[in-house]
């Protein structure tokens, strides 16, 4: 028989409500949600008014509400309620749940506008917050509410389908175990209203806004009614009506069942009467009729306030005249009316010629509609629309593609881990509509509105969203496209595993995989599995955010234990569901799913907070731990580490307990670092800071072509050039490195001494303090105390520019705490940024700079412009020659005196000081001058060196000493 047009309700008696079942509305005192009256006029359509008590969370007694005072409660904390209405479940929550085991019947709706998710408890079941939907649809085959999602309002009979919908008809969707969806999103398919039972009672949960964000309005209305009548008349009062109609033609014959699936405590005695009468003596079906065409009520009373019954519904015909008697009339599709064996849907006899099923085919038998005939052998299984010849085998236990062959579980056990890196699965189709490949036969794409999961490697097609590369580099990963959306956004995108076989799997067992949530539009993801062959699915990971913050940033590991968890199953299946935001920049993507498991014990036999499976690797010894103390010389790994007798605290991997890391709280002190002049140890050579050793045989010439690029910005810390020089600027600036002209125009060299290299300066166009930076260079301490013979040092320096400050090259031998200038500019010296830098020579040998611990510095202070770029390079300490025999002279008031020098090569340059420079104000070495010396008598040492790489070329040295210089103790060059 055909159901043509039957409506049903259920509704309370309200004078049995006031004796046996007093309802409660509480809400916040700040008001019903969005100032809506609705609530108010509902609750009192259907349970009258002054049936019902309204409260608020505020200044409700909690022990009184959840007594024996009332049996059913309506909490609601939508709109800005919700966080009264979450303090008011937390701080209540044992008083509820104990209320509810013991049959108290509780609806608890928020459609949140504050605050985050709500936990209600009742083995964690989530209000979450937020999850607009602005379409609703129902479970068709959902209990207590109207039957095939017909919405009637008797006796007015204004009928409507779903879906109802609206601007926003929920703000929030339920999760949980053991629910029971009622109302769909139809979009995303998250509940928005839900039901459980729990001990004696039952809960109702919904995410619903105020009926007046829906449409249809009267239909919302009745739809809301509807759900609070349900709620109340479905578990508990003495009185229920049961309405059906039917209105066709004339001939028709009209029958009624009424079926009771929970008759409550104790079913016996309960009536049900209408045109008839029947007594209900247990659960099952009571049938009624033929009725005329019209309407009948049938009504069940007998109830007592401690017995309630559930779930009773009605199931009505309306037919036509059935000539034949085989059920079915030719209005209910009948093809033969005077065969009884003809009927619709009826079985289908291959080879006999006729049409037994009335389907329009002759011996064609297509029970699943996947268009292969069953007669002529084709369907291997015509009971199953995804079984036929060339269908894709799936995992599922079953023969899709009818070769025989049925495929099993993936059996997954410590010996048989499961690992899928996606690296082989086929690129497919980014488009609306476009299907793609599933990545492997473990995987099915099952995404409902045209996108599908798909893969890549190379970075998404959108900009601004999705990883660039795989987890592992260069390999796939997949992803959903969301610059295709079919509907602006909230496109769904599922790709559902074949069922595993986890029952026999023990000890320690994660499941993983690595994720990349990078895009302003990322949308709703959750990782889910089901044990009911996919008919429920629960979620153990969301996302509903960015997570990371650039495509380069890489794949985040989610890893759960599993041993333990419903999911150690025969037939666990898993799935990525992932709802898309409303931009094109919500690219998720995914990688390198498992499943690894180990025989490893999961108890914690010591005691000390870690089981074998949390890493402990002596389970019988308390002080034994991961992450413990490890005791250097004991012979036992105290911290698990896998290694015993090793403490590495700083992580430079040397070890402390052997005494090989000198100081095991600096990872840049090892044996062999590079030992920087920072009064540490860093080699671990039981030396801090070891000078540089220069001698004859060992020249220090530093070139700086290999010294890093470092920052100009005003703050920023400049790389130091090598291990041997420091910057020590306290001003916020630097020296740095160039070798293709400074940034600044009109300042600063175009390339270095030798050409093509690099060369250190000082950019002055990020001045701190507008001018007047400091720039200090500072060099470990040179051990200078074994030179013999002549000894140069030099450098060569550059210094073109209108705001050119103040440099000095200065040394110290007291470790820093004074420092000497031997060599000053403070003007500009070049002319153009092209001239060439001028080499300073600055003799070592007989001064005070010949000792153990000799340091330098280039210490320059700039000018008040950008134009300002003083720059330096070519750093060397060479020993060439050995002494020239010197030359004591007697110097008279009034005379002068004379050495005789020529030089036998042309290259040769040479240079001339005074050894002894006590008391010789107004001396001066010269090729040229001469004149009468103004001091007392004195004797004054004289020497000569030869800068020609060692080569002695120097005959005789012409030095006449005069009174014009007042630079006491100068060395002048003489070329």
């Amino acid at each position: 028989m055909t159901i043509k047009n039957i409506l049903f309700t259920f509704l309370c008696t309200l004078s049995s409500f006031s004796v046996f079942c007093q309802t409660a509305f509480v809400t916040s005192n700040n008001g019903y949600p969005w100032g809506s009256n609705t609530y108010a006029t509902c609750m009192n359509n259907v349970f009258g008014v002054g049936s019902w008590d309204d409260l608020d969370f505020e200044t409700v007694s909690p022990t009184v509400l959840f007594s024996a005072s009332y049996t059913q409660i309506y909490l609601e904390g939508g709109d800005f309620n919700a966080s009264e209405l979450a303090t008011f479940i937390s701080t209540n929550q044992v008083l509820i749940e104990n209320w509810v085991t013991n049959g108290g019947q509780l609806f608890i709706n928020s459609a949140p506008n504050e605050g985050s998710n709500i936990n209600i408890g009742f083995g964690g079941i989530m209000i979450n917050y937020s999850g607009n939907s602005s379409f609703a649809d129902c479970v068709v085959d959902a209990p207590n509410i109207a039957s095939n999602c017909l919405i009637t309002d008797s006796p007015t009979n204004v009928t409507g389908n779903f879906p109802i919908c609206g601007t926003s008809y929920a703000h929030a969707y339920i999760t949980g175990t053991n629910i029971e969806p009622i109302l769909l999103n139809d979009a995303t398919l998250n509940p928005v209203l839900a039901e459980i039972s729990f001990g004696a009672g039952s809960v109702l949960i919904g995410g619903i806004t105020s009926t007046n964000f829906h449409s249809p309005p009267t239909e919302a209305k009745l739809l809301y009614e509807n759900i609070l009548t349900n709620f109340s008349c479905s578990f508990c009062g003495p009185t229920y009506t049961v309405q059906t109609t039917c209105n066709l033609g004339d001939d028709n014959n009209f029958f009624v069942d009424i079926i009771v699936s929970d008759a409550g405590t104790d079913p016996m005695g309960y009536t049900i009467s209408g045109a008839a009468t029947s007594i209900i003596n247990a659960v099952g079906t009571y049938s009624f009729g033929p009725f005329p065409n019209g309407t009948e009520n049938f009504t069940i009373t007998g109830v007592t306030e401690t017995d309630c019954i559930k779930n009773i519904s009605a199931v009505g015909d309306c037919t036509c005249q059935d000539d034949d008697m085989d059920g079915f009339s030719e209005c209910e599709g009948d093809c033969d009316d005077n065969d009884p064996l003809v009927v619709p849907g009826g079985v289908e006899i291959c080879g006999d010629g006729i049409d037994n099923n009335c389907d329009g085919i002759i011996d064609f038998i297509d029970v699943d509609g996947d268009t292969f005939n069953f007669c002529n052998g084709e369907d291997c299984d015509d009971t199953n629309a995804d079984i036929f010849p060339g269908a894709p085998e799936l995992c599922d236990g079953l023969d899709n593609d009818c070769d025989g062959i049925a495929d099993s579980e993936i059996v997954v056990d410590a010996a048989n881990p499961y690992i899928d890196t996606f690296d082989n699965a086929p690129i497919g189709s980014t488009s609306c509509g476009a299907t793609s490949p599933d990545p492997n036969t473990t995987w099915t794409n099952n995404s409902p509105t045209g996108l599908t999961w798909t893969v890549d490697g190379n970075g998404t097609p959108s900009s601004s969203t999705g990883p660039i590369d795989d987890v592992t580099g260069g390999g796939l990963y997949i992803y959903a496209e969301t610059s295709g959306s079919c509907n602006g956004g909230n496109d769904v995108y599922i790709l559902e595993s074949c069922p595993f076989d986890l029952s026999s799997l023990t000890g320690c067992t994660n499941l993983s995989f690595w994720y990349h949530a990078f895009g302003s539009g990322i949308g709703d993801f959750n990782f889910e599995y089901s044990i009911d062959g996919g008919t429920t699915w629960i979620s153990i990971f969301n996302i509903t955010s960015q997570v990371q913050n650039s495509s380069a940033d890489p794949f985040i590991e989610f890893s759960t234990g599993i041993v333990g968890t419903p999911m150690i199953t025969a037939s666990t299946r898993f799935r990525f569901h992932y709802v898309s935001g409303n931009s094109f920049t919500g690219d998720f993507a995914f990688d390198q799913f498992s499943i690894t498991g180990s025989n490893l014990d999961n108890v914690d036999n010591d005691m000390d907070g870690f089981s074998e499976c949390d890493g402990d690797c002596d389970d019988s010894d308390p002080l034994i731990v991961p992450g413990g103390v490890e005791i250097c010389g004991d012979g036992i790994d105290n911290n698990c580490d896998g290694i015993i007798d090793f403490i590495d605290v700083d992580g430079d991997t040397f070890n402390f307990c052997n005494g090989e890391d000198c100081d095991d709280t600096n990872a840049d002190i090892f044996p062999g670092a590079p030992e920087l002049c920072d009064g540490l140890d860093n080699d671990c050579d039981g030396i801090a800071d070891s000078e540089i050793v220069v001698d004859a045989a060992n020249p220090y010439i530093d070139t700086f072509d290999n010294a890093p690029i470092g920052s100009t910005s005003c703050g920023a810390t400049s790389p130091d050039p090598n291990t041997t020089w420091t910057n020590n600027s306290p001003t916020g600036l630097t020296w740095t490195v160039d070798g293709n002209g400074t940034p600044s125009s009109s300042t600063g060299p175009i390339d270095d001494v030798t050409g093509g290299g690099l060369y250190i300066y000082a950019e002055t166009s990020g001045s701190c303090n507008g001018g007047n930076d400091v720039y200090i260079l500072e060099s470990c301490p040179f051990d200078l105390s074994s030179l013999t013979g002549c000894t140069n040092l030099s450098f060569w320096y550059h210094a073109f520019g209108s705001g050119i400050g103040d440099f000095n090259f200065e040394y110290s031998i007291d470790g820093g705490t004074t420092w000497i200038s031997v060599f000053n500019i403070n003007t500009q010296i070049q002319n153009f940024n092209s001239s060439p830098f001028i080499e300073q020579v600055i003799p070592v040998s007989g001064t005070p700079m010949e000792t153990a611990n000799t340091r330098f510095r280039f210490n320059y202070v700039s000018g008040s412009n950008f134009r300002g770029d003083f720059a330096f390079d070519q750093f060397s300490i060479t020993t060439n020659l050995g002494a020239i025999p010197s030359s004591s002279i007697t110097i008279v008031q009034g005379g002068n005196t004379t050495l005789d020098a020529a030089l036998t090569d042309a290259t040769c340059s040479f240079v001339a000081w005074v050894t002894d420079p006590n008391d010789i104000a107004g001396t001066t070495i010269s090729t040229d001058l001469t004149g009468t010396i103004v001091n007392p008598s004195e004797t004054t040492t004289y020497f000569a060196v030869s800068d020609c790489d060692g080569v002695e070329c120097i005959n005789e040295l012409v030095v006449t000493v005069t009174d014009s210089c007042s630079d006491n103790g100068t060395l002048i060059r003489i070329d």
